[in-house]
This record gives C-alpha cells, sequence and structure tokens, in this order.
C-alpha cells in the first residue's frame, strides 16, 4: 500500500521542529479552524508571544452562542477529538514546547506573581488546555492531576470554596494535535498554509474515494460496453502498461460531450487491474495536481503514480501537461489523464498524446442499458422510445428508464425527457408545483450555459440579479440556491467553485434552451429578456447555440425574433447596443436569417447620414463584420454590398480590414466568397465607377484594384449556401482586360481626386498586369488615354515603365509592341520635357552607369544657346525636382560661365527653415560642381561674397561643407554661429557629415564644436554630438581633450526629446565617456533623460546600462540620489522603472542598506528588480524576509512579476513561465519566504486561469 496522501501526511516530528513562537501560531491556526468550523461569532485572542505577559495564556478561546456542530457530532462524524467545547464560556489555551514542558506549565501556576488568566477563567466554569508539541507521557512527572491540583491552590487563593477543577483541566500532546489534522482535513482558514510549511502533499483520492464521490454527484448506471468503449479502455491500459517513446505519450486526454460516461469509462477501466487501482490518485480540479506536484512533491514520493484529473477545462490542460512532463524527467513510469467535458474539435491542437474522444453509446447497447432498468426485453417499444430520446447518453437512459417505470410510460418526447431529467415526479407534487420546480431548475441551467467560464462567486450582487432576470429568476440567490438543487440532482457539474459549470447530459442543455427560448410558445421567445439583462454574458452564447445542434426551425424562428428587434429598433443608433443588436446576437441573426438581416441593415445605413455614419466608430465595426459575412449568403450579396458601399464613403479608419477593404473584396477574382458569377459582379462594379457622386467613384476604384491584384488575401468564411461563384482562367482574363478598360475610363474622371487616384493606381498594378498576360492590353489602354495624364504624371508612368524594363522583362512578349509604343508616346519632345523626366524621379532608369553622361549631356543642353534652363530655375529648386540636388553637380561642372549662379543664388538666399533645404543644397552643390570643374579660385571668391551680407550666412555654410572647410572658413561659420545667423535647418546639416572638416587643425576644431555646443537651440548641440562622436571614432586619442565638450553636449540634451540619429550619438558619447571613467556623471545625465515625462528614452537606457555594466555601485548612488529627490521627476523616473523591460545587476548590499527598513524605499526598489529566474532574485529574498510576504513592499514585487518585458504573444503563456518560477520559490528554506511564494503562485494562478479563458475564447471566436 502506499503512504496515505493530504494532513494523513503530518507527523509528531513535524511539530517536535517548531519553535515555541511557532508552535503557539500553529497552536492558535489550529484553536481558530475548529472555532469557526463548529461555533458561530467565536471570540479569539492570542498568541502575544513569549516576551509578553500572558497570565499563562497563550489562547483564549470565548464561545458565545450554543455551536452550530456539537462536539459528540463532531467526534463522530470525524473520528477525532475535539479541541473546543459546548458549553458558552471561555477556554484557556497555554502552549508549551520541548522537552522542559513539565516544568515551564507548573511554574506557568505556581511561580506567577498575578492570579492568572487560567486560574481566571476556571474559577467563571470555563476550561484550560495545555498544548503541547511532544509526546506526552503523562503517566509520570507532572501528571494531569498534578497540573489540576496546582490551579485550584490558585483558585483557592481568590475563593477559598472553589470547586476541582480537574474535570475541565485537559493535556492534548502532538499526537493529538496531529490526529485531529489527519482525520479532519481541513481545506481552508489559515491552518491550511501549514501544510505548505510541513511539505505535506494536498489531499488526493484513491480510485473507490473517486467512485463514491461519482456515486454521490448522481446515481449511477450498471456499467454498459460497446465496441467503441471496449477499445478505449484497452487504449486505455495499454498506454499505462507500455513505456513511452516521447515525453509526450506520457500524458493522455480523453474527451467528450457531458454525461457520455467519462468518469465510468475510466473508473472501470482502471478498476480491471488491481496493480494499476494501487497507483491511481484523482485530483478534482487542476489546482489540486498542481499542488501535488510542485509543494508535495508528488512525483518523488510516488514516482509511479497514474495521476486523473477529472472535469479539467481545456483551457488548463496543457499548462498541466506541461508542468507534469517537466516532473517527470526521471519518473517515467508515471502517467497523467485527464479527463474534459467538451467536443471534439478541442482535440485538434491538443500537444498531448494519445487523445481519444468517447461518443454516446451506440443504440444497441443504449436499448441493451434501458431495458436492464426497466427489466423488460430489448425490442420493447418503451425500450426503443427511451433509446431513442435519451441520445445514448448512459445517466440519461437510466434516469429516463427509472422515470418510466413510476410513470408507467416512456416520455412522450424529447421536450419531456429533458423535463423528466430537471426533477423527478417524486420531488413535488403532481400539476403545477412539480412544473414551478422544474422551470425554475431550467432557467438556472440556463444561466449556468450562458456564465459557463464567469465565476458566480465573484459577481457583485447587481451583477447576480442581472443574471437572475436574464433567466426568469427573481433574485439573486436563486441563482445559488436552485444551482445546488440541480448539482445534487447531478444534472450540473462545477469546478473551482462557481467558475467552471456545465450542463449535462448535453442535450439536456439543448432541450433547456429549446423549451425556454422557443419563438413559438417559450417562456422567453426568442431570448428577448436574455439579452436585455444579460448581454455581459452573450459573448460566445449564440455560438453555443450552433454547437448544441439546436433545430435549425428554433434558430430561424429566434434569429426572426432578432430580426423584428431590428426593424422596430429606434433611430437612434445606440438602442441597438441595449438590444444586443451590435456584437454576437446580431451575428447569429445574420447567419440564420440573412435576407431580412441585410436588407434591415441596408435600409438603417441608407437612413443615416455620412457625418452620423462617421461619428459611430464601434457601433459600425460591428455592422460591418456582420455584413463581410452577409454579402457570402445567397439571398443577401446586394443589400450587403449596397450598405458597406455606404459605409465605405463615411470611411475615417485605416484598418486593413475596414469597410472600403471589405467592400473592395467582393471582387477578387480566384479569392471570390460569394454567390455572384463574376461576369455579375463586374457589371456592378461598372455602375458604381459611373455613378453620379464622386464619392461612390472613388470607393469603385478600390473594387477595380480588387479585380485587378494578382496578390490578395480575404478572411475566411463558410460557405453555408453551398459552393461560391468560382470563375474560369479565361473568365478571370476577360474581367482583368474589363477592368482595365474601365480605369482608363476614370483617367479623364470630371472630378480631379478620382482621375488622380485612378492614374495613381496604374503605378501598384501595371507591373502584376505584366506578369500576369495582360501587359499588352494594360498598356495599350494606357496610351489610349496619355492625353488624360498631366505632365508631372506622365514622368511618373515612364519611371513605372522602367521599372518593368528593369524587373519583368521576362514577362514581356519578345514580338509586343509595349511597352515600346508606350514609351515612344512618353519620349520628351522639349528640353523642358526631358528635364523633368530626368530630375524628377529617382526609379531604376536613374540607376544606370551612364547615368552622369544622361546628365551632362542635358545641363549643356540647358545650358546652350538661349539657355533654357534659365526658365527652369523655378521648378528646379521645387520639391517635384528630387533629384536636382544631385544634377546641380553635373550643372556647376558644365555652367563655365557661371550663367546660372545669380538665379540660383536668389532663389536659396531668402528662404528659411527646413523647406529652405533643397534651394541651398542645389546653390551648394551648384558650387561644388565648380570646384569639381577645376574652378576653386572662382568658387572662394563666392565664398568670400557670401561672407559680406549676414543674410547669406546658410549659404556660406552650406557652400564651406561643399567646398572643404579650412581653419579660416571654419572661424567664418563659427562667427555665424556665434551671432546666431544660422537658423536650426542649418545648423542640422552641419552635424551629417564631417568629410568637410578633414584639413582643419585640432584647435579649429575644438574652437568650433565648442560654438556649437553653447549654441541658442537643442539643434546646435545635436549637431555638435555628432561631429564629435564621430571625430572621436575616428581617432580615439582625441577622446581626452573633447571629454568635456561631449559631456556638454549630453548634459544640453538630457532634459529635451531627442529622436532619429540624435539619441543614437547620444548613446555613442555616453558609451565613449564611461570608457573615460565618467561612469557618475554619464548616469547622472542618463537619469535626468529618463525624468521627463514624455519621448524616447532607449538611448538613456542604454546608457545607464553601459554604465552599471562599468562600475555597479557607482551607477547605484547615482539611482539612489535620484529617486530620494522629493519631486515630479523623480516620479517620473520611478515610473520608467517600473516600465523598463531589462534588469540592472545592482549591488545587493547597497541596494539594500539604502532601503534600511523605509518601506517607500522598499517598494521603489522593488520596481527596479525583474524576477525572471528560476533563482529568486537576493534583493527579491531580503525585502520579502524584511517587509513579510503581505506587505505593501511584497505586492510590489508581485506587480513586478506579473508584468511583461515588452510585446507578448500570450499573456497565458507568460503566467505559466511565471508559475513555474514562483513554484520554484516554493522551496526555499525561509518561510516568509514560502509565504510569499505560496501568494504569489495563487495570484499567478488565477491571472494564467482569465487569461487562458479569454484566449481560448479570441481562439474559438476567430478560428486561430
Amino acid at each position: 500500500m502506499w503512504d496515505p496522501f493530504g494532513w494523513t501526511d503530518l507527523s509528531v516530528e513535524l511539530l517536535k521542529a517548531l519553535d515555541p513562537d511557532g508552535f503557539e501560531r500553529f497552536c492558535f491556526d489550529l484553536i481558530q479552524f475548529e472555532a469557526y468550523d463548529r461555533h458561530d461569532d467565536p471570540g479569539l485572542e492570542g498568541p502575544s508571544g513569549r516576551s509578553v505577559p500572558d497570565g499563562g495564556c497563550d489562547i483564549l478561546l470565548n464561545v458565545k452562542k450554543p455551536p452550530s456542530r456539537r462536539k459528540v457530532d463532531y467526534q463522530r462524524a470525524y473520528h477525532l477529538h475535539p479541541l473546543t467545547e459546548d458549553e458558552q464560556v471561555r477556554t484557556v489555551y497555554s502552549c508549551k514546547s520541548g522537552k522542559y514542558w513539565p516544568k515551564l506549565a507548573l511554574e506557568d501556576v505556581t511561580k506567577r506573581k498575578g492570579f492568572g488568566r487560567a486560574a481566571e477563567v476556571l474559577l467563571e466554569g470555563g476550561y484550560f488546555k495545555l498544548l503541547i508539541n511532544l509526546p506526552g507521557n503523562l503517566d509520570s512527572g507532572l501528571t494531569h492531576g498534578r497540573l489540576a491540583d496546582a490551579l485550584w491552590e490558585r483558585m483557592k487563593q481568590k475563593r477559598p470554596d472553589a470547586e476541582d477543577p480537574r474535570p475541565r483541566i485537559e493535556i492534548l500532546d502532538a499526537h493529538a494535535l496531529t490526529g485531529f489534522l489527519r482525520a479532519r482535513q481541513p481545506e481552508s482558514g489559515s491552518i491550511t498554509g501549514w501544510a505548505d510549511r510541513f511539505s505535506i502533499v494536498p489531499l488526493l483520492h484513491g480510485l473507490d474515494e473517486w467512485r463514491v464521490y461519482h456515486q454521490e454527484d448522481r446515481s449511477e448506471p450498471e456499467f454498459t460496453d460497446d465496441a467503441e468503449r471496449e477499445a478505449l479502455r484497452g487504449a486505455l491500459l495499454g498506454f499505462i502498461r507500455h513505456a513511452p517513446s516521447t515525453p509526450r505519450e506520457l500524458g493522455a486526454w480523453l474527451v467528450g460531450p457531458p454525461g457520455v460516461g467519462k468518469t465510468r469509462l475510466v473508473l472501470e477501466a482502471l478498476a480491471s487491474d488491481p496493480a494499476i487501482e494501487q497507483r491511481v490518485r484523482v485530483a478534482r480540479t487542476p489546482d489540486e495536481a498542481l499542488d501535488a506536484l510542485d509543494r508535495g512533491r508528488l512525483l518523488v514520493r510516488h514516482p509511479a503514480v497514474v495521476l486523473i484529473v477529472d472535469d479539467c477545462p481545456p483551457i488548463q490542460v496543457d499548462p498541466l501537461a506541461a508542468r507534469f512532463v517537466a516532473a517527470t524527467r526521471t519518473h517515467t513510469s508515471a502517467r497523467l489523464l485527464i479527463v474534459t467535458p467538451a467536443s471534439e474539435q478541442v482535440l485538434a491542437k491538443a500537444r498531448l498524446s494519445p487523445r481519444w474522444y468517447l461518443k454516446p453509446l451506440d443504440p444497441t447497447a443504449t436499448r441493451t442499458l434501458a431495458a436492464r432498468v426497466l427489466g423488460v426485453p430489448t425490442d420493447t417499444q418503451g425500450v426503443h422510445d427511451i433509446a431513442r430520446l435519451s441520445e445514448g447518453y448512459p445517466w440519461f437512459v437510466d434516469l429516463l428508464a427509472r422515470e418510466s417505470r413510476v410513470e408507467d410510460r416512456p416520455p412522450r418526447d424529447v421536450r419531456e425527457a429533458a423535463q423528466w431529467a430537471l426533477a423527478a415526479s417524486s420531488e413535488a407534487a403532481r400539476g403545477p408545483e412539480i412544473e414551478a420546480l422544474r422551470l425554475r431548475r431550467a432557467r438556472c441551467l440556463l444561466a449556468a450555459s450562458i456564465t459557463r467560464r464567469i465565476d458566480w462567486g465573484e459577481l457583485s450582487p447587481a451583477q447576480r440579479e442581472d443574471v437572475s432576470r436574464a433567466v426568469g429568476l427573481e433574485r439573486g440567490q436563486d441563482l445559488f440556491d436552485v444551482a445546488d438543487q440541480c448539482v445534487r440532482r447531478g444534472i450540473l457539474r462545477r469546478n473551482q467553485g462557481w467558475k467552471y459549470k456545465y450542463v449535462t447530459p448535453l442535450v439536456l442543455e439543448r432541450e433547456v434552451i429549446a423549451w425556454l427560448l422557443d419563438p413559438g410558445g417559450g417562456h422567453d421567445p426568442g431570448g428577448r429578456t436574455l439579452v436585455r439583462y444579460g448581454q455581459l454574458y452573450l459573448d460566445d452564447f449564440f455560438e453555443t447555440l450552433l454547437r448544441l445542434g439546436l433545430s435549425r426551425e428554433l434558430l430561424v424562428g429566434m434569429a426572426r425574433v432578432g430580426v423584428e428587434d431590428l426593424e422596430r429598433a429606434p433611430a437612434d443608433w445606440g438602442d441597438l447596443r441595449s438590444l444586443g443588436l451590435l456584437g454576437p446576437r446580431l451575428r447569429f441573426v445574420a447567419r440564420h436569417a440573412p435576407g431580412a438581416t441585410a436588407r434591415e441593415l441596408r435600409r438603417r445605413i441608407e437612413a443615416s447620414s455620412i457625418d452620423e455614419l462617421r461619428a459611430r466608430i464601434e457601433e459600425r465595426r460591428g455592422i460591418m463584420f456582420a455584413l463581410e459575412e452577409l454579402a457570402t449568403r445567397a439571398d443577401a450579396f446586394e443589400d450587403a454590398e449596397a450598405a458597406l458601399l455606404r459605409l465605405a464613403q463615411a470611411e475615417n479608419e485605416t484598418y486593413a480590414n475596414n469597410a472600403t477593404a471589405t467592400w473592395a473584396s467582393l471582387f477578387l477574382v480566384e479569392l471570390n466568397a460569394t454567390h455572384r458569377s463574376l461576369a455579375e459582379r463586374m457589371a456592378l462594379l461598372e455602375h458604381r465607377l459611373n455613378d453620379p457622386d464622386p464619392a461612390v467613384r472613388t470607393v469603385a476604384l478600390e473594387g477595380i484594384q480588387a479585380v485587378l491584384a494578382t496578390r490578395a488575401f480575404r478572411t475566411a468564411h463558410e460557405a453555408s449556401d453551398g459552393a461560391w461563384a468560382a470563375p474560369t482562367g479565361e473568365e478571370a482574363h476577360l474581367a482583368r482586360a474589363q477592368a482595365w478598360t474601365l480605369l482608363g475610363a476614370r483617367f479623364a474622371d470630371p472630378h480631379p481626386y478620382v482621375a488622380a487616384k485612378a492614374k495613381r493606381a496604374v503605378a501598384g498594378e501595371l507591373r502584376g498586369a505584366v506578369r500576369a498576360g495582360m501587359g499588352e492590353h494594360a498598356m495599350a489602354t494606357l496610351a489610349a488615354h496619355l492625353a488624360d495624364f498631366t505632365e508631372s504624371e506622365r514622368v511618373q508612368l515612364r519611371d513605372v515603365l522602367a521599372g518593368v524594363r528593369a524587373y519583368d522583362a521576362g514577362w514581356l512578349a519578345p514580338d509586343g509592341a509595349y511597352p515600346g509604343r508606350l514609351e515612344a508616346l512618353l519620349a520628351p519632345s522639349s528640353f523642358k520635357e526631358r528635364l523633368r523626366q530626368r530630375v524628377a524621379a529617382w526609379g531604376p532608369a536613374a540607376l544606370r552607369e551612364n547615368d552622369d553622361a544622361l546628365d551632362e549631356a542635358l545641363a549643356r543642353e540647358g545650358l546652350a544657346g538661349d539657355v533654357p534652363l534659365l526658365h527652369e530655375l523655378d521648378w528646379l529648386v521645387s520639391d517635384e525636382a528630387v533629384r536636382a540636388h544631385v544634377f546641380a553637380y553635373v550643372l556647376g561642372r558644365c555652367d563655365e560661365r557661371g550663367i546660372l549662379l545669380a538665379g540660383l543664388r536668389e532663389r536659396a538666399r531668402g528662404c528659411r527653415g527646413v523647406w529652405a533645404w533643397r534651394k541651398r543644397a542645389v546653390f551648394a552643390r551648384y558650387l561644388g560642381g565648380w570646384a569639381q570643374a577645376g574652378r576653386g579660385a572662382a568658387a572662394e571668391a563666392v565664398l568670400r561674397d557670401l561672407k559680406l551680407d549676414a543674410a547669406e550666412a546658410p549659404l556660406l555654410a552650406l557652400a564651406v561643407m561643399e567646398l572643404g572647410a579650412t581653419d579660416e572658413r571654419l572661424a567664418w561659420i563659427r562667427s555665424a554661429l556665434q551671432g546666431d545667423l544660422l537658423d536650426e535647418a542649418c545648423v542640422l546639416e552641419l552635424g551629417r557629415r564631417r568629410r568637410w572638416l578633414r584639413q582643419v587643425s585640432e584647435a579649429a576644431f575644438a574652437a568650433f564644436a565648442g560654438a556649437l555646443v553653447e549654441g541658442t537651440s537643442i539643434a546646435h548641440a545635436a549637431a555638435a554630438l555628432e561631429l564629435l562622436v564621430e571625430h572621436i571614432e575616428d581617432r580615439p586619442e582625441r577622446a581626452t581633450p573633447l571629454r568635456e565638450l561631449v559631456l556638454r553636449a549630453l548634459e544640453r540634451l538630457a532634459p529635451h526629446r531627442v529622436h532619429g540619429m540624435t539619441d543614437h550619438f547620444w548613446e555613442l558619447g555616453a558609451r565613449l565617456l564611461v570608457e573615460q571613467g565618467e561612469v557618475a556623471r554619464v548616469a547622472e545625465l542618463a537619469l535626468v533623460a529618463l525624468s521627463q515625462p514624455r519621448g524616447a528614452k532607449e538611448h538613456a537606457w542604454k546608457a545607464l546600462h553601459a554604465a552599471a555594466a562599468r562600475d555597479a555601485r557607482a551607477a547605484w548612488r547615482a539611482v539612489a540620489t535620484a529617486l530620494d529627490r522629493r519631486d515630479p521627476a523623480a516620479g517620473h523616473l520611478q515610473m520608467a522603472f517600473m516600465f523598463h523591460r531589462s534588469s540592472f545587476a545592482w549591488p545587493a548590499e547597497d541596494v539594500l542598506a539604502w532601503i534600511g527598513q523605509d518601506a517607500r524605499r522598499g517598494r521603489t526598489a522593488a520596481a527596479l528588480v525583474r524576477p525572471r529566474s528560476p533563482e529568486l532574485d537576493p534583493i527579491v529574498r531580503a525585502l520579502v524576509q524584511r517587509f513579510g510576504p503581505r506587505s505593501s513592499v511584497a505586492d510590489e514585487i508581485i506587480a513586478r512579476v506579473h508584468s511583461t518585458d515588452g510585446l507578448v504573444a500570450s499573456l497565458a503563456e507568460h503566467d505559466a513561465e511565471q508559475l513555474e518560477r514562483a513554484r520554484a520559490w516554493l522551496a526555499d528554506p525561509d518561510p516568509l519566504v514560502r509565504a510569499f511564494a505560496e501568494r504569489l503562485v495563487e495570484s499567478l494562478t488565477q491571472s494564467h486561469e482569465q487569461h487562458a479563458a479569454d484566449e481560448e475564447d479570441e481562439r474559438r471566436r476567430w478560428g486561430t
């Protein structure tokens, strides 16, 4: 036989190991458990500790009322010796530890100066009980009699006629105390924390206990086999007996609908082999199993266990299996069997193998079972009726057969069969009384169905009232009262309190819903009351209706009620929400009444103004998703399309699945999900493109692009009305040809925006057309409408054609007329056109090897004769000329006479701000072209002329950058900086390149950088920092003389938001200084940056990490100083640390010394630490020991454990990983740390369950 589990593992030795204070706390928790277990409103005091005078009383119990359970009944029920008394008196408990307990107990009485609490209570008629942590030898030494004599003498000091207290004095030794716990097996109260401290295996059940529990839950019919069950029993035994080939085969999963007989099958299979039966232990919840694996070291003590987890929710299967496999590294004889009430679909994504699905009994076995209960042959009509109506659920078969014997007939139909299941005829008087009882229970089961994963215990009173009203119960308390009846009847199962619950058998849940919600006569026709009060709980209820297999007539009827509500709803969109018609109910109604739903939604949408539709973003999205589904239905396409088009006109969202994209997806070719042919949809699209409203034509162009798309995607839908229309390859080719024709017609659209949008579509679709074999037709269409393109649009079109030549040449027809003919039509016929085609595009044509040659030819043409370039200077410095600053070099080289100098200088001179960059760059690079052509002296003369005019200081600076700096030229720019003559755009440009400074001396560079650092704006410091960092990186020995300048630049930038390359150079500068030993100053500056309320701070974090890696103690001193400030910056800094996702290796000794006993500092330090490893961080451990496991500091640590390191794919998986770590901390030798770990495990478990449930719901909803 195996060692017993649970509190039966508690030994005397465990009590002996407790110190006196620990034993007192243990005794207090023990007395407190019984006091609340069998007394009403008991009063309890103590313990106060060894150093506090207590009058010989460690614990005082005051019984104020008659007990709820008498002592004798308590003793008989649990076979134990109670610790409290029934009388309404006080009881003193004294706790003694160690082998000198007799002496200590006697001295408490004889040597006490005062009268003593024990004698006082005994005089009142109360009790005195001595609790000791050792086995007591009560026949020698201090006996019960000697202690009683001493107390009696003390009592006589106050009352000489005091009665002998002997009957009211008791000594309870360690055997008595441990015996109480072994017999009572407490599962709640503070005493349960001692199970963890004693490392006791949590209570698990043997196979016989599981059978008894199962029989208590519901009557057990005679086990009946069919072929599938016989095979499954053999597979189950084989799974346990045979060695696994992979770790995944250590666990198995048995799934089936509620009431199908999963538990009974496992019981019968395992009981058939005595050797296996002895190995079985059953956990009624996943938490029990996890506790046994972790705190109870189940596999260490019982390496061959067959662990069964009954009624395990699907969302907890994978985490439980992973934990079991992790614990079986050296225990491959252990097995895990998980039993779950669920549909077969959950097995598809299971990680366990093997996995089985148990179906209802086959008809032959069902008839056999019914005949046995009825005591009649299997071929009688009553047997056939019961077999048909029970649908093969064994318990249901048994129940119907037994009720048939009482009623002397089988049920008339499945509705009556369900009512028999709800309540036996013997439970109430026939007629209205039994009907009312069955109705109340049906309503309760409906509540369980709509809230199957919502913990009733967590609902507020108001929420309970809402759930009750939603199903027709009168009060919130009715929910629990009737549910308890259903549990006892065996038609409702629950797990983990009231969190997980389900109706059993499945056929009963289906019939209860059909009975209550039937539009043709149900108690809540169509579910209007359910929707009105239960909206918060209906997320997946309507999907549940499909899962249950309800009749189509019922579903259509319920949908018809929804359509009626939609038709009657007021015009205000907000009223749709109160009717539940913007979420799951709308999707349900749309599924089962698609035509009517689409018509009504279209009516409401077309009756709303565009402005109102734009304002109703939240409501609009729910309706849009319903319309997307409706468009796939045979009788709803036209109305759904029109409604979606109207929503697309009101579009103000950029999601990939917004209304515009959803409408456009209706015209996809190969991915069609509608019942309309491609020809029909193309006719509709043409109609939309010819609509008088330009807003409609604009949306219709999205449909054209959907037709032309050769790479596309759409949301997956179920083909509810048969296969969708699938075009042939020829039909697809013709449709795309038509689409290009329709697109070409829009190039001349009277509305400029529509025309421009149509022409922009060419860039996105032309290359796809070439690859799809449509290139000739597409380019012919473009050629036919080329007159509709502006000059700049022609430039862009030629750029697209260049891309086709560069990347798609293999798909062009060798003998085709295009793109050659189109290129010829686009060929420039004037210098103006040639200039724009060369300078207004960056496409592949600009990347050819003879690029400079082409530019030079164009430049010389523009400078020849009457110099046409003089008429193009305004365009050349515009944003449309995207290559002008490159072309300017060629202009400078070719303009030997300097014809363009004055014009470019004039246009660059007066501009300011960021938009001035192109004009200035064209001028500066034009001068650079002069220098490249050997006209440096002429360029120098221009520089000296620029120097004379302060307004031209920005031009001078950029020109010097192009020509290269000397000490003299750099002095000019330094003077401009000091005179604040350079705007921010010019200053930033100074720092972006450093080649122009290669010829200057170190002194000149340092003087220039100093002036730049101290400039008037932050842009000056940013530009200086870039130059300084690159200057040092070029020659590291420059770091020392330039260190103070780098520090000053970092200091100026630290309090400000920086971005782009500036934050990168800030980090590089900080790292350079750390290498120079400036750890403290870098840390201080990084903390200044981190203290700012807004802006990206990654550069500062990296700098702080670098400082801490170099000298953690110096960095910590800076952090501690910053955190100690009592200003908003310190608060911002603390928040930044809380949300930072990388940990620091702070010196534990320094951190703890800074904290001292200050809880505020403790919370702050907790926010700095990120517990992410199996080994508990020493700072965290010390904080728990110093402030306690339930302190505000501990709360902060728990919050940090829950927090993620940035975005995660699954919060449930994150919690599971943290749970693994937290469970490892349960083995810590310090009881305070273990208590904290227990609290953390409980918190993470709850969080994991919640996130897992949410994610499971998302997976079911979206099929991911």
